[in-house]
């Protein structure tokens, strides 16, 4: 078997400023998660200004954690430019942008929501139902279709076709605006539902496969990381029951909201450590190199399983 290659990277000491800068970002962003769980506990007692408007504050809280998260990104750090390792950098640096760019969709997801329940609230359904639902929809859907890129980037060991891909990401999501719109319009709010349950099942999908990548043993992610973020991506299937643009309070999207960005947060701060520690760009290696060897021994293994009857039958044909 060959010798696996191994990746040799250049150390670079981080500063303690910047340590703690991160540590700052991330308990802030813990903090933002668990308001509207306790808001929803404290509601009663809150002022009455207050106590009108819980969905709308739990939903800019929730903007507001995303866009802490993504103040703490990270580049992809330095390593040796060997030709060896330039495949596998390549992939490193497409699998960060791409990530990063989810996230934002996310937080402009979320952003969009708030400003909806502050803007349209209390006004006619048509700008809702015509331009704001299914506008925040296709940024969820861009978001999660960057998350199954993400997914291909790391499962498939040779280069993808990635303009035609990017193309259905964003093109796929924008057909589907158009097509929300239009049965929107004809149909009401019936339709907007069953939009939703399809997207909530797309995402929780891209979701689930992208975790199963993280559990690879290349990686090395722990068992209760795993199952909380499996969690996450069935979580995604509830999607339909918190997208009611209808609702005014409603206990359990606060609560949905909360849980929600305590595993975005688990999930972030989880993939920016296999970047900042370079296990990243390990598993692109390693990952590319395995998949050639596995392919060699199946041959042979299948060969050795062979009877000689149909090996020398085989022979002669060819």
């Amino acid at each position: 078997m060959p010798e696996r290659p191994q990746l040799s990277v250049v150390a670079a000491a981080q500063p303690v400023r910047g340590k703690v800068t991160v540590w700052a970002l991330q308990a802030l962003a813990t903090a933002l998660a668990a308001v509207p769980g306790v808001f929803e506990l404290s509601r009663h007692g809150l002022p009455d200004w207050l106590e009108n408007q819980p969905v709308r504050i739990a939903l800019i809280i929730h903007a507001l954690g995303i866009f802490v998260l993504l103040c703490a990104a990270t580049p992809l750090p330095k390593m040796d430019p060997s030709k060896e390792y330039e495949p596998a950098i390549v992939a490193s640096r497409r699998f960060v942008s791409t990530w990063y760019i989810a996230w934002t969709a996310l937080f402009f997801f979320y952003a969009g929501r708030a400003a909806s329940r502050v803007f349209l609230e209390g006004t006619a359904d048509t700008g809702w139902v015509w331009v704001a639902h299914p506008a925040i929809d296709m940024l969820y859907m861009i978001s999660a279709g960057l998350t199954l890129v993400c997914y291909l980037i790391m499962a498939l060991e040779d280069d993808f076709a990635w303009f035609p891909t990017l193309f259905w990401v964003f093109g796929g999501p924008l057909a589907l605006l158009v097509a929300e719109a239009i049965v929107g319009a004809q149909v009401g709010e019936d339709a907007h539902f069953w939009f939703d349950t399809f997207y909530g099942l797309f995402a929780g999908t891209a979701l689930a496969l992208f975790v199963g990548r993280l559990e690879s043993k290349l990686i090395g992610t722990s068992l209760p990381v795993v199952v909380l973020l499996y969690a996450y991506a069935i979580l995604q299937l509830g999607y339909p029951f918190v997208s009611e643009p209808e609702l005014k309070y409603a206990p359990q999207l606060l609560w949905f909201t909360s849980i929600d960005l305590l595993l975005q947060i688990l999930l972030f701060w989880h993939v920016r450590t296999l970047i900042v520690n370079r296990s990243l760009t390990c598993y692109m290696l390693q990952f590319r190199h395995m998949s050639q060897t596995l392919a060699d021994e199946k041959e042979h293994a299948i060969a050795a399983l062979r009877p000689k009857e149909e090996t020398t039958r085989l022979q002669i044909r060819a």
